[in-house]
């Protein structure tokens, strides 16, 4: 029988070694490449669905969006990208089924708060709205959209004076906010039957669409 001399076997030993090593480094270099496409992809797929959706073609970016959060469901953008797309259409369950996601991968958002609130309101659940416009408040307290926001869900509560001073709060924040300046007018003028302002058509109900 044939046997390698001490040198032949630790030659071939090495051999053995390099050429694995060199098929572990093809596979995972594979791997990488194949892991930076699909990051690539992810991009322009979510690119796309943002691109449709302020584009007006809401079904089409509900299912990039849908698509994209496959790829990765931990991704928070792609659920607001949706639940904006909801909103947008009306699908108010489905949209706030994504605001709560949205919110438990980011919370610290600006946005999140407020639209979930949003979402909240035409669910007609104004008590959830107002939970959370009171955390948007505690965290973004120089934010005058949040007080005006907060003045419309307490005129749905019929909470005529803090919706006076949430309104006025938001036009001092931010003076040159017309909506907010005629929110002030409205509810001086309503005092304490303010609750008509939501069936009305002024600015109580104004500045309610769900846009992105």
């Amino acid at each position: 029988m044939h046997q390698l001399t001490p040198i032949r076997t630790y030659s071939a030993i090495l051999t053995a070694f390099f050429v694995g090593l060199g098929a572990y480094a093809s596979a995972n270099n594979q791997d990488g490449l194949a892991r930076s496409v699909i990051q690539v992809d992810l991009k322009s797929l979510k690119k796309g669905a943002w691109d449709k959706l302020y584009g007006g073609e809401w079904s089409q970016a509900i299912d990039d969006f849908t698509e994209a959060i496959r790829y990765d469901p931990d991704d928070w953008g792609s659920y607001r990208g949706r639940y904006t797309t909801y909103g947008i259409v009306g699908e108010w369950e489905k949209a706030l089924h994504d605001a709560n996601k949205a919110i438990e991968l980011n919370p610290d958002h600006m946005n999140s708060f407020t639209e979930r609130a949003h979402i909240l309101q035409k669910l007609g659940e104004f008590d959830r709205a107002l939970s959370d416009l009171n955390e948007a408040v505690s965290r973004f307290p120089e934010w005058s959209d949040v007080y005006s926001q907060r003045a419309r869900v307490l005129i749905e509560l019929e909470k005529c004076t803090l919706a006076l001073e949430n309104a006025k709060e938001a036009s001092r924040l931010d003076p040159r906010d017309d909506h907010s300046n005629r929110l002030v007018a409205e509810l001086v003028a309503a005092g304490p039957k303010c609750g008509a302002l939501a069936e009305g058509e002024g600015t109580a109900r104004n500045k309610n669409d769900f846009k992105p």
